[in-house]
C-alpha cells in the first residue's frame, strides 16, 4: 500500500499540472517551447500538465525537484509557490469531495 499515491497526492499532481498550464498559457508559451526550455520532450511535458505519468494505471506524474526547478524559472515563479499550491489546493479538493 505504500506505493500507492493518496488522494491527497493525486489531487496535488493535478494541481500542480493546472498551475504549469496557466502560468505557461500566461507566458504564451507552447507546451513545445516550454519542454524545449528545459530540456524534455513535449509528451513528457504533457504528462505534468495532465497531473499523470501513466494515464491508463491513472499514476500521479512525479516530477523530480530539479525539473520542478527548471520549469519555476522557465515561467516566472517560485518553485516553493507551485509547491505550495499544488499541495493546498490537493487538499482542499479532497477535504471538499470527503465534505469536511
Amino acid at each position: 500500500m505504500a506505493n500507492e499515491a493518496s488522494e491527497v497526492e493525486r489531487a496535488a499532481s493535478r494541481a500542480l499540472g493546472d498551475l504549469l498550464r496557466t502560468r505557461r498559457m500566461e507566458k504564451a508559451l507552447s507546451q513545445e517551447k516550454l519542454a524545449h526550455q528545459v530540456g524534455i520532450n513535449r509528451n513528457y511535458y504533457q504528462q505534468l500538465e495532465s497531473g499523470l505519468s501513466q494515464r491508463a494505471a491513472r499514476t500521479p506524474a512525479n516530477p523530480t525537484f530539479l525539473m520542478l526547478m527548471r520549469l519555476s524559472e522557465a515561467l516566472g515563479v517560485p518553485v516553493g509557490e507551485l509547491i505550495d499550491e499544488a499541495i493546498e489546493t490537493g487538499r482542499r479538493e479532497v477535504a471538499e469531495r470527503l465534505g469536511e
